[in-house]
């Protein structure tokens, strides 16, 4: 049997902020490589994404950009760097928009 997307949920399930950010940080640290760096930042774009159709959705918070950046970092994988600099450059785009967080001393 194929194993299930993680990122599909059921209708009726609505995830909240520690939700969303234990499910990154778990793909982060998975020690999967580009697999699980490139999971962990589909379910960040995915919190993104659900919270810019519906304020009301949690926000993604520093952390959860910041395990995307480790997971990227820590991934070995070809092409590892120029992705986490999009990510830290879309973090730095939406914090001065006003609609993210600004990066910290972890994120640079």
């Amino acid at each position: 049997l194929p194993s299930p997307d993680p990122v599909r949920m059921p209708p009726d399930v609505v995830p909240d902020v520690r939700s969303y950010g234990t499910a990154i940080d778990a793909w982060a640290r998975s020690n999967t490589g580009g697999d699980g760096a490139r999971r962990a930042e589909r379910i960040l774009r995915r919190m993104h994404a659900a919270r810019a159709a519906d304020p009301s959705a949690p926000a993604p918070t520093v952390a959860c950009y910041n395990a995307v950046l480790h997971a990227w970092a820590r991934s070995g994988e070809r092409g590892a760097a120029g992705r986490a600099a999009d990510v830290l450059s879309w973090m730095g785009a939406l914090a001065r928009t006003g609609a993210g967080v600004c990066p910290d001393v972890t994120s640079v």
